[in-house]
């Protein structure tokens, strides 16, 4: 897709958050997969492994612009009453 595309259903479809966060997803993935002290490589880094590092840096700016973020509570307890409840 190209920001000229002549189909206009296409544009409608997307999504720049979407897209960050898949960016960012697959940047935590490719945090996992280098913190596996499993996997062991005597040789020398090429392209991809440039690529990959690129993408996690990309992954972390991008979390980094969303800040922290607080996650709610699966089953919040009810808020005491209000006054005007009463």
């Amino acid at each position: 897709m190209t920001l000229l595309d002549p189909r206009c259903s296409l544009a409608e479809h997307s999504s720049l958050i979407g897209y960050l966060m898949g960016v960012a997803a697959v940047a935590q993935a490719i945090d996992e997969m280098a913190l596996d002290t499993s996997r062991g490589s005597d040789c020398t880094a090429d392209d991809f492994v440039y690529v990959l590092v690129g993408v996690a840096s990309l992954g972390r700016a991008i979390e980094n612009l969303a800040g922290s973020v607080v996650v709610a509570a699966p089953h919040p307890s009810p808020s005491p009453p209000q006054r005007w409840l009463r």
